[in-house]
This record gives structure tokens, C-alpha cells and sequence, in this order.
């Protein structure tokens, strides 16, 4: 049975997951991220395992005022079984998020909305990479009202 964690131990196994989720994932560049999960206190990794295999990860800054995804991957072995979203849905719990966010690019665009983000356009932010904010609000925090007219 698979169940959410805090990684403290940053294995290969870890490392290659996370890896899933970076652009051009060299070992220079795995090495910088891995240490600053390491090295800064706001910085926390969580991954899904069974204790002999992680599913998945979610890699978050912890702010004062907000929650930001950094990483999230399922590895490529178990996707679409519902690890994402279960990810997603533990951490708002987890931290009793009201809202959730994270930056990304068009390509994961699509997992974002199918878990209920509200997806807006940043723009081209690097050259020819348009940029998209990704917003989860949870339901239960959301207040509707409604205005009746009478006429």
C-alpha cells in the first residue's frame, strides 16, 4: 500500500523520480536541487512509496502567506493510476491549504485542470515558452453568494 512521506534520505531512486519533472535533468543540475531541499528549512519533499518503491513525488516551498509546488512526478512506470491527484489532494490536507499554486509550462497544463486548477497565462516568459499559473482553490473555502433581484 502506497502512503505519503517527508523524504529525508535523497536515494538514487529519489533523485531519478525528481528528475522526471526537470528540464534537461543533468547531475549538476539534480545536485543544486537536491541540496537546496536539503540545505533550506522552507523547502520540504514528499513521495508516495510502498516502502520499496516510490510512485510518486511533490516538492513544495513553504511560505509565510502560501504553499507553492516546486516539483511534482509521477514516475513514468505509474502514471495514470492516480497518484497525482492523490499528491495534490494529501498536501492541501495535510497543511489545510485553501488554495494551492505552482508555474508551469503548457505541457503539464492539462494534469492541472483535470485536478480542478484554475489555469491563467503568464505569458512568454523564457523565449518562445509561454508560462501558465496554476491555482487550486479547495472547495469547502470557497463562499458563494447569490444576489436575487426582484423586479
Amino acid at each position: 500500500m502506497f502512503q505519503l512521506r517527508q523524504v529525508k534520505e535523497f536515494t538514487e531512486q529519489v533523485v531519478s523520480v525528481v528528475a522526471q519533472c526537470v528540464y534537461n535533468p543533468t547531475e549538476e543540475k539534480m545536485n543544486g536541487i537536491i541540496q537546496l531541499y536539503k540545505s533550506d528549512a522552507n523547502r520540504v519533499l514528499y513521495a508516495y512509496d510502498d516502502g520499496s518503491r516510490i510512485a510518486a513525488i511533490i516538492g513544495l516551498l513553504i511560505k509565510p502567506e502560501e504553499i507553492v509546488i516546486l516539483h511534482i512526478a509521477v514516475d513514468q512506470g505509474m502514471r495514470g493510476k492516480g497518484f497525482g491527484r492523490a499528491l495534490l489532494d494529501e498536501v492541501m490536507s495535510l497543511y489545510e491549504l485553501t488554495t494551492l499554486k505552482t508555474e508551469t509550462d503548457k505541457d503539464a497544463v492539462g494534469f492541472y485542470r483535470t485536478c480542478g486548477f484554475r489555469i491563467e497565462s503568464l505569458g512568454e516568459l523564457y523565449p518562445g515558452v509561454e508560462r501558465f499559473l496554476c491555482t487550486k482553490l479547495r472547495l469547502d473555502s470557497i463562499q458563494c453568494t447569490e444576489v436575487i433581484s426582484s423586479e
